[in-house]
């Protein structure tokens, strides 16, 4: 998505949360910039039925679910 706007939700311990949006089209991006493995339980920022966009991987998720990052790794979720 290269238009629209831009909004962080959170930075902390090296990895941002944030979304971007573009008139019906939402997706929120998490960027791992540490060394370190990073868990977030997917109901902070997501809805039932959001879409995990993941390297070599595509699934929805689940609220209850807790996601993962290695280090140097991010994610992009349609929500």
């Amino acid at each position: 998505m290269h238009a629209g706007r831009y909004r962080v939700l959170r930075e902390r311990d090296g990895v941002i949360f944030y979304i971007r949006s573009h008139q019906e089209e939402k997706i929120l991006v998490v960027l791992n910039f540490n060394g370190r493995s990073v868990s977030f339980p997917a109901g902070d920022f997501l809805s039932e039925g959001s879409e995990w966009l993941f390297p070599g991987e595509r699934r929805r998720i689940r609220p209850n679910e807790l996601l993962k990052l290695a280090p140097f790794e991010g994610v992009i979720v349609k929500i």
